[in-house]
């Protein structure tokens, strides 16, 4: 059955993610009291989701500058206008992807390589020019792959000590950006459902 990905709103898809990255995150990365159900971050942002045909496998979370709330790295205390002063959050429209998960069963180096794709034509989509991330170096790597084959400038901060989430306590924490500006820009539609 084809993959496709969406934008959507409706709470059993969503739920149907919110277990999954649950699953995920306790099992890939030993985070037993991950609890992977809503929060305030997946109400204020948007949900990427991972189909087959009407099945979630996966997804991610992308929370924005233009959202009422701070992104969750500058609520961990990261101060973006500090650390990259040619960004202002009321000129410079920045977001930050969270909390990817694909079902293990489902995961292969083409769909990560198309989901990390997807997610950078959204965040153009939404006029957004940079884009962060925090993840391990494995992850950052794999990204920066990925986004430089596009054309992209994508660095990996490892000056930058990004604070460790609450219940994320031992793993790595390494922050990327990425400059959407750096190449043309082309546009991917992604349907919204209700």
């Amino acid at each position: 059955m084809p993959i496709h990905f969406q934008l959507a709103n409706e709470p059993a898809k969503r739920a149907q993610y919110f277990n999954i990255r649950q699953f995920c995150f306790r099992n890939d990365l030993g985070l037993y009291s991950f609890d992977g159900s809503e929060d305030q971050y997946d109400r204020e942002g948007e949900i990427l989701l991972i189909m087959e045909g009407n099945q979630c496998i996966g997804g991610a979370r992308l929370s924005g500058s233009m959202d009422p709330v701070p992104l969750p790295l500058e609520h961990e205390g990261l101060d973006i206008q500090q650390l990259f002063p040619n960004i202002s959050s009321t000129d410079t429209p920045y977001c930050q992807w969270t909390r990817l998960a694909v079902h293990p069963s489902k995961r292969t180096p083409q769909l990560m390589a198309e989901t990390a794709k997807t997610m950078l034509e959204i965040a153009l989509a939404k006029g957004y020019q940079y884009s962060f991330c925090v993840s391990g170096r494995s992850q950052a790597r794999l990204y920066k792959r990925l986004y430089n084959n596009l054309g992209y400038d994508y660095r990996i901060m490892e000056q930058v000590k990004v604070p460790e989430e609450p219940g994320f306590q031992g793993l790595p924490h390494l922050l990327s950006i990425c400059d959407l500006t750096s190449t043309a820009t082309h546009q991917l539609d992604i349907p919204r459902v209700a």
